[in-house]
């Protein structure tokens, strides 16, 4: 939105620059009196020069809306990669400071000082989901009858 409001203030002062040169073009007989001076200082090259200067401000233009063609692009690609920040930024939640962390059961103590296991904690804190499992060492402590290398 905002890049379509510079470029209408762009275009107005570019339309506004057009109309002035012209009614002074109009008025002070510009084209004539650049000729008539060209002539009248032939030795100077000034014909020679204005068309250089038209050559170089052609160019200028061409490289300049290349350019603003090419910032737009990167405009757009870094807005959308803000957006992606953003939201990311959004769904992000950080767990900081110290946590109390009972030694023994592993119950975490929250701010209103009630004990939670430690998954019911962390998903209220963080949006984290827990899935249960055994690791190897407690299904051999635990569980020492079940052996997963034997499927009889």
């Amino acid at each position: 939105m905002k890049n379509t409001s510079n470029r209408a203030v762009e275009f107005e002062i570019v339309a506004i620059a057009s109309v002035v040169t012209y009614s002074l073009s109009v008025q002070f007989d510009l084209m004539e009196l650049i000729f008539t001076f060209s002539q009248d200082h032939e030795g100077w090259e000034i014909d020679e020069l204005i068309m250089v200067s038209m050559s170089i401000t052609l160019c200028s233009l061409y490289f300049l809306l290349k350019r603003n063609r090419e910032f737009s692009i990167l405009t757009k690609k870094l807005e959308a990669q803000n957006d992606q920040l953003s939201r990311t930024l959004g769904e992000l939640e950080v767990m900081q400071g110290i946590i109390p962390i009972c030694s023994h059961c592993k119950c975490i103590r929250d701010d209103e000082g009630y004990w939670e296991r430690v998954e019911t904690y962390i998903a209220k804190h963080s949006g984290a989901r827990f899935s249960h499992g055994v690791c190897p060492d407690c299904l051999k402590e635990h569980y020492p009858n079940i052996d997963l290398k034997d499927p009889s």
